[in-house]
């Protein structure tokens, strides 16, 4: 997950974008204490509170991924 407010945050980005570009996806997790609260709960932040940043963030990664590795409905 990612912390845009931190420095570190960004110069770890920007490091990896650099050297690995051709092998990353385009969605970045955001961290946010929505994910946090679903692990507690034990349920997948995606279904715990499907409006929250984090979890839109992981449905478009996911289909990222699906694109990707060309995955049928």
């Amino acid at each position: 997950m990612f912390n845009s407010r931190t420095k570190s945050s960004n110069e770890v980005l920007e490091d990896v974008r650099k050297h690995y570009s051709k092998h990353l996806f385009r969605t970045i997790i955001p961290r946010n204490v929505t994910v946090t609260d679903s692990t507690m709960t034990g349920e997948p932040v995606v279904t715990y509170r499907k409006d929250a940043s984090a979890s839109k963030s992981y449905v478009e990664f996911a289909k990222e991924v699906e694109n990707r590795l060309r995955v049928k409905r």
